[in-house]
């Protein structure tokens, strides 16, 4: 009887322990999907909202004689009367046919943080095809 009662707490305190050291869960960064069209051409993908900076996947594709861009412009601010533009990516598909780039990249972003991202496809010309606020 007194082997039981010193066995148990002996178990329980193992337990706890275990616990106490399990790994905890990845944080899930928010991720705002994208996609945009423009003759023959095609992006899309999702901007990942880390804490500073963000994290851009995705794809570009082309389907024309020349070729296809997707422009990433990347501002901080909280209205679009005060925007600053902390950095410009872009990444372009081209030839003749189906062609398609796929990108992974992180932009990166001084104190304050990425608040907005805009998606341009640009062939002869840019148009924004999407505003992206950090949610």
């Amino acid at each position: 009887m007194k082997s039981r009662r010193l066995i148990s707490p002996l178990i329980i305190a193992a337990l706890v322990s275990a616990v106490a050291w399990a790994p905890s869960p990845a944080y899930a960064y928010p991720v705002t999907p994208f996609k945009g069209t423009i003759r023959g051409g095609l992006t899309e993908g999702g901007v990942t909202w880390y804490n500073r900076s963000v994290g851009v996947q995705g794809y570009v594709s082309d389907n024309t004689a020349g070729s296809t861009t997707v422009k990433f412009e990347f501002y901080q601010g909280t209205n679009y009367d005060n925007w600053v533009n902390v950095g410009t990516q872009t990444r372009t598909a081209s030839g003749n046919g189906e062609n398609r780039t796929d990108f992974n990249f992180t932009q990166g972003a001084p104190v304050g943080g990425i608040t907005w991202v805009e998606v341009y496809l640009c062939q002869d010309t840019c148009t924004i095809q999407r505003t992206l606020g950090r949610p």
